[in-house]
């Protein structure tokens, strides 16, 4: 458990060190993003079963209030990125991804989940700036004909139950993917280098 001191500490790197600004869409005008801290890993690694019956879970997004839930969710593909603060260069990567094949929110939802566990809640209302920043700076890269609360979806994992439930490894290195399919069925859970590419082709078969 971390004290008061090692808390702030771990608080003041996510205020000093805030997310590098994502891009949820390619643009030619835009320059090429820094590499993503996933490179460090070689290959995918799978965590959870694939074709068992998702968790329940309800979320609420940062800035807009939007509910990430499997009822929400229910009629189209959910794509949860799971990352921490080393990995948010992936949140870009695989939205890019994404979104260069399905354009529309109607066709996926992709969701940021933030591991926040290791945060005392004395600080959560800093952190909770900090992610609206983000907001702000990815929503400013949404086309202007598309309204950014249906495509940036930032959710806080304050007590790291989201990790629990998926059985999500670690992300200080690498961050990971898991994607529910229309019915709830959980048909994606990977992390690794390739994680925007296989997020793709799992969501060309749903």
């Amino acid at each position: 458990m971390l004290s008061g001191y090692d808390g702030g500490g771990h608080c003041l790197l996510y205020l000093d060190n805030k997310p590098r600004e994502v891009a949820f869409f390619a643009s030619t005008d835009q320059a090429v993003p820094a590499k993503s801290a996933v490179e460090s890993v070689p290959s995918t690694t799978a965590f959870f079963p694939i074709g068992e019956p998702s968790p329940n879970f309800h979320l609420t997004a940062i800035r807009t209030g939007r509910e990430v839930s499997l009822k929400a969710c229910a009629d189209r593909p959910l794509v949860l990125i799971f990352v921490s603060q080393t990995t948010t260069g992936a949140i870009g990567d695989v939205n890019e991804a994404v979104r260069s094949q399905f354009p529309l929110a109607s066709q996926a939802v992709v969701a940021s989940v933030i591991g926040l566990n290791t945060v005392p809640g004395l600080f959560h209302q800093l952190i909770k700036l900090v992610l609206g920043w983000s907001y702000k700076q990815a929503a400013a890269g949404v086309p202007g004909d598309l309204d950014p609360a249906d495509f940036v979806l930032i959710v806080p994992d304050w007590d790291g139950k989201m990790y629990e439930k998926f059985h999500v490894p670690d992300t200080s290195k690498a961050a990971a993917v898991v994607i529910i399919d229309r019915t709830g069925m959980v048909q994606g859970a990977f992390q690794g280098a390739d994680i925007a590419e296989q997020t793709v082709q799992t969501l060309r078969w749903l």
